[in-house]
């Protein structure tokens, strides 16, 4: 979507969460295999653009998606230097012109910060550089722990199937977890992150995923530990700031069986953003939720809201839904 405006964009410390095979994990990926030392991001974002381009042309005729040659961007090679791409804890500046395309600055700001274990955001009002500039800035610049990995086990005594919502674009195999020479993320001093799953408890059939049954081996079994009343185990690997091995941390979750209304306000404003997300890409898991929910879900979770980021929200959302 093209968008004029002057907006500024930064890139300081990351933290990401991703998912693979029933774990969730906290993961920023390192640059992609095979790019050369001294590689640009605009370097990097091209050969990426590329390599699936070139991927295309082997996949059957109708799975191809309409789309040109990637050409480069003529503002791209002024956004960033290769010294600040070295840079591990630079702060890095963008001014990107007037009028420009968000959604492919967006993709190189993304390997900026990830190619740099940074983080990016977009800034185009008064109260969006207050918190980025302010109010987080000592969580994205001061490191606590790096090579922050996550993983969650559920109990399938308890649990029929799930999905974690969103983080499609970061995940790691679960081998990765124990290996300590994959690349991870960073969290700051004040950091948190929030994954929401939408779980499938037993006794209820999980759409589109019926599967024949294994004729050389049978299904696994489970073991002693799903007796208990743990919904969930997770476990979290990290690092010290100057450190080369990780320590592993696990917490079982209970099965506490919390009505809605009796939840957190950080639980029930999570879950109407994570609705917000699906409407607006219109997902195929967003069942029966509205802009209406959305917005009663979320004004009933505003709490104290000191900085005014919930209020915010609720206007947002009363903007999409009249569009």
């Amino acid at each position: 979507m093209n968008r004029t405006t002057t907006a500024l964009t930064l890139c300081v410390a990351t933290l990401v969460v991703a998912s693979s095979q029933g774990c969730a994990r906290a993961a920023a990926p390192s640059a992609p295999s095979g790019a050369s030392p001294g590689a640009t991001v605009t370097d990097l974002v091209q050969e990426e653009e590329m390599a699936a381009y070139e991927a295309e042309q082997f996949a059957p005729q109708s799975a191809k998606r309409q789309r040109a040659l990637p050409q480069p961007s003529p503002a791209a090679p002024a956004l960033v230097a290769d010294e600040a791409v070295a840079a591990d804890d630079a702060l890095v500046t963008v001014t990107p012109p007037a009028q420009f395309d968000r959604e492919a600055y967006d993709r190189i700001e993304e390997k900026l910060a990830d190619h740099g274990n940074g983080n990016y955001a977009y800034i185009d009002t008064v109260n969006e550089a207050r918190k980025v500039l302010v109010h987080d800035l000592s969580a994205t610049l001061m490191t606590i722990a790096k090579d922050v990995k996550i993983q969650v086990e559920f109990n399938p005594r308890l649990v029929t199937g799930y999905r974690l919502v969103g983080y499609e674009n970061r995940k790691l195999a679960d081998r990765d977890f124990n290996d300590d020479t994959k690349d991870a993320g960073e969290i700051g001093a004040g950091h948190s992150v929030t994954a929401l799953y939408e779980v499938v408890p037993v006794g209820v059939s999980v759409p589109g995923a019926a599967v024949d049954a294994l004729k050389v081996q049978s299904p696994r079994q489970p073991s002693a530990a799903a007796a208990s009343s743990e919904l969930l185990t997770v476990k979290l690997r990290d690092k010290a700031p100057t450190g080369t091995k990780s320590q592993l941390l696990s917490v079982p979750v209970q099965d506490a069986r919390t009505p809605l209304a009796q939840t957190t306000d950080d639980f029930r404003f999570s879950a109407a953003v994570a609705a917000f997300g699906m409407l607006l890409r219109d997902s195929a898991h967003k069942g029966d939720a509205s802009y209406e929910m959305v917005r009663g879900l979320a004004r009933g979770a505003q709490g104290e809201d000191p900085f005014g980021y919930r209020r915010e929200f609720i206007g947002l959302v009363s903007r999409a839904a009249r569009l």
